[in-house]
């Protein structure tokens, strides 16, 4: 079907064939020799005239790089570097006492006899033990913490001055910790007897 208007597309396209550059076998390849050193010589130019518009780009780019370089500072410095396991000597020994650490345990709430006059004795301890030794205290810690009760126990059942004498509380516990923890550097520190 004809409209009214018949469209040439030699009316739409304003450059003819003539203008066109005439078409060769060879003109999309370039020997070897001629390709590598125009690319060399080019792409600092084309980086330049890319980079030279965005002056955002490069601060937003400098500001990345600033803050990795602050954040690798940050996350290790020299002075952590310096008690890190990993940067020691492979000559030097790794004593047990380098492991050692100090916890608080939770509170023991021991019942006195019916005969004292108070109720319940209350005992704040913390323990220097390894780390393998808290490991350890930590898979099995209700079974430990009841042979440590039943030990508190039967010396608060004796009445031998438990509450001024604090050293008989501590060779208790640190019997029972050394016993079931096979623990040989292991030091208990009573903080605080209370009885009520």
């Amino acid at each position: 079907m004809a409209t009214t208007q018949d469209i040439d597309l030699s009316d739409l396209d304003p450059a003819g064939e003539e203008d066109l550059p005439p078409v060769t076998e060879n003109a999309g390849e370039k020997s070897e020799g001629e390709r590598e050193p125009f690319r060399l010589l080019k792409s600092p130019i084309v980086l330049y005239r890319f980079l030279a518009g965005k002056p955002m780009l490069l601060a937003a780019a400098a500001l990345l790089i600033g803050a990795a370089a602050a954040w690798g500072f940050l996350e290790s410095p020299s002075w952590k570097r310096g008690n890190d396991p990993r940067s020691r000597p492979l000559g030097g020994s790794l004593s047990p006492e380098d492991s050692l650490r100090q916890e608080d345990l939770t509170r023991f709430y021991i019942p006195l006899p019916k005969d004292s006059e108070n109720l319940v004795m209350v005992v704040d301890l913390s323990v220097v033990w390894d780390a393998l030794a808290a490991v350890r205290f930590k898979k099995a810690e209700v079974g430990i913490r009841d042979r440590v009760y039943d030990s508190l126990s039967i010396l608060a059942a004796k009445g031998e001055g438990v509450k001024e004498n604090t050293l008989v509380i501590e060779e208790a516990i640190s019997n029972v910790l050394r016993e079931t923890l096979r623990a040989e550097s292991l030091s208990v520190k009573v903080k605080e007897v209370k009885v009520f």
